[in-house]
Parts: C-alpha cells; structure tokens; sequence
C-alpha cells in the first residue's frame, strides 16, 4: 500500500504513460498498467497511451512486457515511427492495443481484450500473434498494402477490417463473431483486388471507388452490405465473375450466400436492406 489508503488498485487513466521522442530505446521485461491519461505532449501532441513514439524517427523496440489496462492506447506510434513489437502482452485498452500511423513490424505479441487488437494507418507487418476477444482484431484504416499473416485471429466481434486499401492477407486462422471481412468505406487511394478469402465482404460504410481507380473484384467473391450502405463508382468497377462463379452483391442478413456471417441464424435478406451500386 504505497500511497496509504487502504486496499484499493489503480483504474485506467490514473496516469499518463511513457513517451519516447529518441527511438533508440528498448523497452524489455516492464510491466505498464492504469496509464493513457489524455494530455498534449510538448509539440501539442496527444500522448494517450501506455508507450507514445513521436520525435525523431526510428525503431523502438518494445519486448518480453506486459501492457494493460489503458484508458486510450496501449502503444501509439506517429508516422515517421517503425517501432518493433514482440513477444508482448498488450489487453483490457479502451482504444486500440496498437496504432500505428506509419510502419513497423508487430510479431508473436498476445493481444487481447481491447476495443481495436491492432490498427494501422500505414504499411506495417502484424504475424504471427495470438489476436483475441476484442472488438476489432486488425483493422487498416489507411490505403496502403501493410503485411497480415500467420495470426490467429479468433473470438473477435469482427476479425479482420481491409478497409479502402489492399492488405497482404496470408495463412491467417480466422474465427469471429462475424464471419466477415470487414470493409469500413472511405476512399480508394490505389487500385485494389478483392480476392476470394472463403468469407463475404461486408461493406459496414459507403466506398467511394476515385477517378482513375478500379476495384476488382475475382469470382466468387460475396459482398453483403449493412443498412443504407453503397459503392459509388466514379472510377471503373471489374468483375471477374464467370457463369459458374458469379460475384454476389445482397444483405448482411442473406444467409443463402456467404452463409450466416453475421451471427444471428437462419434469416434472409429482404427488400431495401442496403441501397445499391
């Protein structure tokens, strides 16, 4: 009882966090627990997380820790940051176990409990981490190409969101509330396949396909769209479908294709669940 008042434990946001602006740093074998207090750091900033990279550019790696109970973030890295992390624990955030704006590389970590798992802005590579029971397990928030591979990413709401770019997405065990590929909308920045991944698409927010972008789409692929939801296409929409494997474009709720990826049993689609092309 280091501050005398009886038994008691701390709650999140009960302090700010680390925060690095020199990068050629390692963080080993710490435990960080009950930080993310909102602040503007000195450069005006907010630094709400456990570990904040801002400054000079580089790679911190961060490793062999624990980090949990974050009002905010767990790790929040800006954008001209390439932190390493590996074989962490990272849970209970109230915002994303990991941010990254930019690069870096996050491997063979636990990540589990927090409202994002990992969510990334830039071109990164998360593999080979154990991802479970958040929210949202990894979600691409920008229009790069960042690396998803080898994770198990399991007992999630929704598993993995590709939104408007083109993840490599490879030898991932998958298995989520939702057995989705989330799309969260935006704007294409760069041409972009959908391949077959054994999952529909759900468009969860409008997608604008650009000027001078395309969308393909390969056979067989399942698009199923929440309420009032659309792709506008302003730029050129290419099906690869066949005769034998159409492309499919119908409700959340139509269990006759993609089966029933949202969790709620036998149900059909009906007239006006979503909007349309």
């Amino acid at each position: 009882d280091s501050n005398g008042d009886g038994v008691s434990s701390g709650a999140a946001a009960d302090w700010r966090g680390l925060s690095y602006g020199n990068p050629a740093n390692v963080l080993h074998d710490a435990v960080l627990r009950y930080g993310g207090r909102y602040s503007l750091n000195g450069t005006g900033q907010a630094d709400d997380a456990l570990v904040y990279l801002g400054g000079s550019a580089g790679t911190l790696e961060v490793r062999d820790c624990v980090l949990e109970y974050s009002s905010d973030f767990g790790i929040y890295a800006e954008a001209n940051q390439t932190p390493w992390i590996h074989n962490t624990t990272i849970r209970n955030c109230g915002n994303s176990a990991v941010r990254l704006q930019g690069g870096g590389t996050i491997e063979n970590n636990t990540i589990t409990g927090n409202s994002t798992g990992v969510e990334l802005y830039g071109v990164a590579t998360v593999e080979a981490n154990a991802i479970t029971g958040n929210s949202y397990g990894v979600r691409n928030r920008g229009t790069g190409n960042p690396t998803i591979q080898n994770n198990t990413i399991s007992g999630n709401t929704y598993g993995v969101d590709f939104g408007p770019g083109e993840p490599v997405y490879a030898g991932n065990t998958v298995s989520n509330a939702n057995r989705v590929i989330m799309v969260d909308g935006g704007t294409l920045g760069q041409n972009v396949t959908w391949a077959d991944y054994g999952m529909p698409y759900l468009i969860s927010s409008d997608l604008t396909i650009p000027a001078s972008r395309t969308l393909t789409i390969q056979p067989g692929v399942v698009v199923k769209f929440n309420g009032n939801r659309t792709i506008s296409v302003n730029g050129t929409l290419q099906l690869n479908s066949t005769a034998a494997q159409k492309v499919v474009f119908t409700s959340y709720r139509d269990d006759q294709y993609g089966g029933d990826s949202n969790g709620d049993g036998v149900s059909s689609g009906a007239a006006a669940d979503w909007r349309g092309l």
